[in-house]
């Protein structure tokens, strides 16, 4: 009889110990090396399903010819979603084009529990480079790191603009065209050893437009990075 109990006793541990293990890890455990328990809703508060949640390096420029990873997963029907990252820190990326909302949140690394994300209406990023030289804005660009915005070319006015931005803080970056790969008609300068220069804490609010507007030196200006 008292075998019979201690078999019984230790099969329920043996049970309770395999469920609570296997919550711990569908829950996101804080040990493991994934970002988990996000969750998208709409403006709504209604869950976003099918949505696409990409995870973007830091150093990520559209249009380069680069080899940085890409981390991509959809949202379920209850809007939630796991993004496995070993190491490392990302920017996270949601647009849903049907309603023309999106979201963005930067520097988020492994084990960490996003929790709910609310899409916002998409906004505007808009502004005017004003530079040394006349013709200096011809052979500028302007991008986002770590995130989807393509590069955008300033016009001959300094004037450029990204549409369609999810709100949230960006990075935007200033930089000469390379001596090659360079846009057809575009009269690219040598690149120089200073880095892109660099305008932080761009903040585009939900359905808003944001302005920038900056005068800088063509001199201390450098190249589009390269691999």
């Amino acid at each position: 009889m008292k075998s019979a109990k201690f078999t019984l006793a230790l099969t329920l541990f043996t049970v309770l110990f395999f469920i609570e293990c296997t919550t711990s890890v569908t829950g996101g455990d804080p040990g493991g090396s994934e970002i988990t328990n996000g969750k998208v809703v709409s403006m709504a508060g209604t869950p976003a399903s099918g949505i696409t949640v990409s995870a973007y390096p830091p150093g990520y420029i559209a249009d380069r010819w680069s080899t940085a990873t890409v981390i991509t997963t959809m949202t379920d029907d209850t809007g939630g979603f796991t993004l496995a990252i070993d190491s490392g820190l990302y920017n996270i990326y949601i647009v849903d084009s049907s309603t023309e909302c999106g979201y963005f949140i930067s520097d988020i690394g492994p084990k960490q529990h996003l929790g709910t994300l609310r899409l916002d209406s998409l906004g505007t990023i808009q502004g005017t480079i004003q530079v040394d030289s006349p013709n200096a804005a011809q052979v500028l660009v302007v991008y986002s790191s770590g995130t989807p915005l393509k590069i955008n070319i300033p016009l001959s006015s300094g004037d450029f603009r990204f549409d369609r931005v999810p709100a949230g803080s960006y990075l935007l970056s200033v930089a000469k065209l390379p001596l090659t790969g360079c846009t057809p008609g575009i009269d690219c300068f040598p690149g120089g050893t200073a880095a892109p220069v660099g305008i932080p804490d761009v903040r585009v609010a939900s359905g808003a437009i944001t302005s920038v507007d900056t005068v800088l030196d063509v001199n201390t200006i450098g190249e589009l990075p390269r691999e």
